[in-house]
């Protein structure tokens, strides 16, 4: 269900993403793997959070897909309580 700050699809269409980022008068969050990766491979993303958890689960999707990016620029790094870390990039 569609609200005032959040859209969902059921597909992954690129131009929904550049309409919306016409549209917006603020930032646009894309989350999970395969829906970041998609973005990300689309060329849609400007920055990148990467979120690190402590936790072996022993396998898991990538979410930046090989040969997606010509390149990231380091900004910062954050690290929590729990132990998470927070890694910003922005896309070039």
């Amino acid at each position: 269900m569609d609200s005032a700050k959040t859209v969902l699809r059921s597909e992954f269409k690129p131009q929904d993403i550049l309409e919306m980022k016409k549209e917006s008068r603020g930032d646009i969050s894309i989350g999970g793997a395969e829906l970041a990766g998609a973005a990300i491979s689309a060329g849609l993303m400007n920055e990148i959070y990467l979120f690190i958890h402590p936790i072996i689960i022993g396998g898991g999707k990538p979410a930046i897909q090989s040969g997606s990016l010509k390149s990231l620029v380091f900004k910062e790094k954050r690290e929590f309580d729990s132990g998470v870390i927070m890694l910003h990039y922005m896309c070039q």
